[in-house]
């Protein structure tokens, strides 16, 4: 009993480590809240370099965008950007409009938010709603402050079958 108390013990503890890991690396499953977004977002600035690409359109928001890696092709009649970052919520796209969006000064932004917010906030589904408009508000009023001229599209955030639960 002793061999299988020590072999299970084993597994738990690396599949403890291997989600551990994974939450850090890729932002997935109970430990994606240590997944930092410095690194992706170094990778936006580096591909759109804000001294030369000022006024154009900034797609904003999570991997939705993320993972349109076709976005400048698909839309070449106009200048736009893509400034997705994957798990992003409101507060991350708050974070980080200091690095990617206020020093490129974009026509138009266009957000793709909330999804990430509602599956990752506690409590009952009005206190979430509640949270989720607050903190929605709270962005858009930022952001307008520092970018007065720029157009905002805001596209809705879509809760996806077997999201809510990790």
């Amino acid at each position: 009993h002793k061999g299988l108390f020590t072999a299970v013990s084993a597994i738990a503890f690396s599949s403890m480590i291997g989600l551990i890991q994974t939450g850090k690396k890729i932002g997935w499953g109970p430990f994606g809240y240590l997944y930092e977004w410095d690194g992706e977002t170094d990778q936006i600035v580096k591909k759109y370099d804000p001294e030369n690409r000022k006024g154009e359109v900034i797609f904003y928001g999570a991997s939705n965008f993320r993972l349109w890696k076709e976005m400048e092709e698909d839309l070449k009649e106009y200048k736009v950007q893509n400034h997705g970052f994957g798990g992003s919520t409101d507060v991350l796209l708050m974070k980080y409009a200091e690095k990617l969006l206020y020093p490129y000064d974009p026509k138009i932004v266009v957000f793709q938010t909330g999804s990430n917010d509602y599956v990752r906030m506690k409590g009952s589904v009005q206190e979430i709603a509640q949270d989720c408009i607050r903190i929605k508000k709270e962005m858009f009023e930022q952001i307008h402050q520092n970018l007065p001229e720029t157009k905002m599209i805001i596209m809705a955030g879509i809760l996806m079958p077997r999201r809510d639960t990790y």
